[in-house]
């Protein structure tokens, strides 16, 4: 008997694992809601028209922003470790024990390896976004490349006929 032949408790050690990836990105998920509602509400109090209010009720949004940002990364690089953990032990504690997963994540195998999963699902992604966007002319939908004299930027102009004619004019 091989691994693939109970489907049940396949199944059921699938729903633990989702269960264990929910839970190691809840926080960063509750500090982006928190920044969303506090960022919403500073739009729509307006903190009395000020300048200063505006200022600082943006900055504290844009830190908490960055704090999620930061705690998703420490959580996508603990949660293979602790999912490793479960499957190994096929205990759910075992992937809240943050005294084994500390010995694990701090190894530079691991490091590295998490890296370059990172490395490739990034890479992947550029590359699928570059060869998803149609830029010959004969597209019903299109992007033109347009590279402007003097700001060094290259934009991109939808069309949703195809590219017109003076589309790559540069003045």
């Amino acid at each position: 008997m091989n691994g693939f032949d109970d489907w049940g408790n396949l199944g059921v050690d699938g729903l633990k694992a989702v269960a264990i990836s929910a839970v190691y990105s809840v926080i960063p998920v509750a500090i982006l809601g928190l920044a969303s509602i506090f960022g919403i509400g500073i739009a729509v109090a307006g903190l009395g028209d000020s300048a200063a209010g505006g200022l600082v009720g943006g900055t504290l949004t844009l830190l908490l922003v960055v704090l999620c940002f930061v705690l998703s990364i420490a959580g996508a690089y603990v949660t293979p470790a602790a999912l490793s953990n479960f499957a190994e032990t096929d205990r759910l504690t075992a992937s809240f024990d943050f005294r084994l997963i500390w010995t694990v994540i701090t190894t530079k195998a691991y490091a590295i390896g998490w890296l370059t999963v990172m490395a490739v699902i990034l890479g992947g992604a550029v590359v699928v976004s570059v060869l998803s966007v149609p830029f010959h002319r004969d597209a019903r939908w299109t992007v033109c490349p347009v590279l402007r004299p003097g700001s060094g930027l290259l934009h991109l102009w939808p069309h949703l006929d195809g590219c017109p004619t003076d589309c790559h004019r540069t003045s």
